[in-house]
């Protein structure tokens, strides 16, 4: 790819996803939980190397990494279960898109930030059992760290943490509050070329007031303070065009589920396959689709996704060549020259010969050079 047409995908690109992240609408409310709770398929804050899965790779440093990643769900509404009446799935449909940034501040230490947003969002049915999505809007606000402490051979560890709050009115599993949240993970990645293994294992801790009431009743839908996360995945990169992905990821909410009265269990499990591919512009895309296994919180029949990426250095360092923290002259060097054996003679009749033909020889070219030679004596 030329330098122009390098220059102008940055400036497409860089476009695109300022306009995807000035498009935040404050909410205005919803009556069901979006975001973390019904948005299991959360792509990583730096979009390294998989989907949903924070791989231990940080940010190269020196490095900005932007993106933006559209995700469309189906059927994420809990149902109330009411007894003697059977309950039916929730025909809803979900679209939000998941402003993300990430800055690599050194070789082992990343910071990030995410931000999604709701674009739309229906109920195609309404039984006065099941909850509506009322409003888009800014929904989560959050920013991390990542910090890789364990690098040899094939094996890479690091520990990963997430501050933010959730921003929206009458979330049934944060209560009658704006809940702060805080994420705590370990991540593990194994390479063998072509192949990268990722894991992740975290826990989520929220405040959480009391249960929501309407008003004629509470909400059989108890506060989640605590849950356990977890995903695990695949990475298989081919040679000239890009990767595919496979992962299984999901959470299991501490709760007492008997007070749960919806017809999501408090653990719940999703897949999906998906491609990567970037460019040597820095730009990258991905697009992924994936079904619940598990029906819990916040799983969706099916999902599907499409995002991209975008990497730009701040300095020189953040560049992946071998010469990268090289300071030396890159110019082309020269070729060495053979060395000259020195002439060798029988005796000295013959080097007094050879000095003097060569005495003749600048005479010839220089007529007027007065001066003499001196010759060796014997």
């Amino acid at each position: 790819m030329s330098p122009k047409n390098i220059t102008s995908t940055r400036v497409a690109v860089t476009t695109i996803i300022t306009v995807l992240w000035l498009w935040m609408p404050y909410p205005q409310g919803v009556s069901l939980p979006l975001g973390n709770d019904f948005q299991r398929l959360t792509p990583s804050s730096s979009g390294i190397d998989f989907i949903s899965i924070e791989s231990s790779y940080p940010t190269p440093e020196g490095a900005v990494i932007i993106g933006s990643s559209m995700v469309h769900s189906v059927s994420v509404l809990p149902v109330i279960i009411e007894p003697g009446i059977r309950t039916q799935r929730s025909v809803d449909t979900l679209t939000t898109a998941h402003q993300h940034l990430s800055i690599g501040l050194g070789k082992n230490v990343e910071i990030s930030a995410q931000f999604p947003v709701t674009i739309y969002a229906a109920s195609l049915d309404h039984p006065s059992d099941k909850g509506d999505l009322s409003s888009p809007g800014l929904l989560y606000a959050g920013a991390g760290a990542k910090f890789r402490f364990h690098k040899k051979h094939h094996y890479e560890f690091a520990l990963g943490t997430e501050l933010g709050t959730d921003l929206m009115d009458n979330n049934p599993y944060s209560g009658d509050t704006m809940s702060l949240l805080t994420n705590v993970y370990i991540s593990a990645t194994a390479e063998y070329n072509p192949v990268i293994l990722g894991f992740n294992l975290g826990y989520k801790f929220r405040t959480t007031g009391d249960a929501i009431a309407t008003e004629n009743t509470n909400i059989p839908i108890q506060p989640i303070p605590h849950t356990l996360i977890f995903a695990t995945g695949i990475r298989y990169s081919t040679a000239h065009y890009g990767a595919l992905i496979a992962e299984l990821y999901g959470s299991h909410a501490l709760i007492d589920d008997s007070r749960n009265q919806t017809d999501r269990s408090a653990t719940s499990i999703e897949a999906l396959v998906g491609y990567s591919r970037v460019f040597a512009s820095g730009f990258g895309i991905k697009a992924a689709g994936g079904a619940e296994i598990l029906k819990g919180i916040g799983t969706a029949q099916y999902r599907i996704l499409a995002g991209i990426d975008y990497q730009f250095p701040l300095n020189k360092i953040a560049i992946n060549t071998p010469s990268t923290n090289s300071t030396k002259n890159t110019s082309i060097p020269k070729k060495p020259q053979p060395k000259q054996s020195p002439k060798t003679f029988d005796n000295w009749e013959d080097e007094l010969e050879q000095l003097q033909k060569e005495d003749a020889e600048k005479e010839e070219e220089n007529p007027d050079d007065d001066d003499e030679v001196d010759y060796p004596t014997f």
